[in-house]
C-alpha cells in the first residue's frame, strides 16, 4: 500500500540520492525497490501500530494501544531468533503525545527496550545495516 505519491516518485527519489522511504505497509524487513537509476529501499510502515487508524479510526484506548505494541513486540522478538525483524510504530504527537496516552506508550516502549538484543534505532541506521549485509550484490553495483 502506498500512502501518498505518484508512480514516478521512487525513481525521482532514487535519482536525487534518497536511499529509503517509509511509505509502504509491508513485511518487517526493508525491501529493495526497482528504480531506473540508483538504489531505493522501502522500510516497513505500519497501519496496525499506527495511532491514526487505531485510536482515531477504531477507537482503541491508550491502554489497548500500549498492549498492542507489547503483543506485536512479543511475536516479532520470538521470530527474531531465526531472522531479523523490524517493528515500526507510527506515532503522531497530536494523538499519542497527550499525557493520558503517553503514560501507556512510555510503559510499552520501556517493555520493548527492557529486552536483550533489541536495537532501538533510526531508519537511516537500518538503511546502512541492510545495505552493508543484505542488499544483493547486483543492487550494490547499481548504487554507484
Amino acid at each position: 500500500m502506498c500512502l501518498a505519491e505518484s508512480i514516478n516518485s521512487p525513481d525521482l527519489l532514487a535519482e536525487a540520492g534518497i536511499q529509503y522511504v517509509s511509505n509502504y505497509a509491508h513485511d518487517e524487513l526493508p525491501v529493495p525497490m526497482r528504480v531506473k537509476r540508483g538504489s531505493l529501499l522501502t522500510m516497513p510502515y505500519t497501519l496496525e501500530l499506527n495511532d491514526v487508524p487505531a485510536v482515531l479510526g477504531k477507537g482503541v484506548t491508550a491502554e489497548e494501544f500500549g498492549r498492542m505494541i507489547c503483543d506485536q513486540f512479543d511475536v516479532l522478538y520470538a521470530e527474531g531468533r531465526e531472522r531479523p525483524r523490524i517493528m515500526s510504530i507510527s506515532l503522531h504527537p497530536f494523538i499519542s503525545g497527550h499525557p493520558y496516552r503517553m503514560k501507556h506508550l512510555a510503559a510499552a516502549l520501556s517493555y520493548v527496550a527492557g529486552h536483550a538484543a533489541v536495537w532501538l534505532t533510526t531508519g537511516g541506521e537500518i538503511n546502512d545495516w541492510y545495505r552493508a549485509g543484505y542488499l544483493p550484490k547486483a543492487e550494490l553495483s547499481r548504487t554507484g
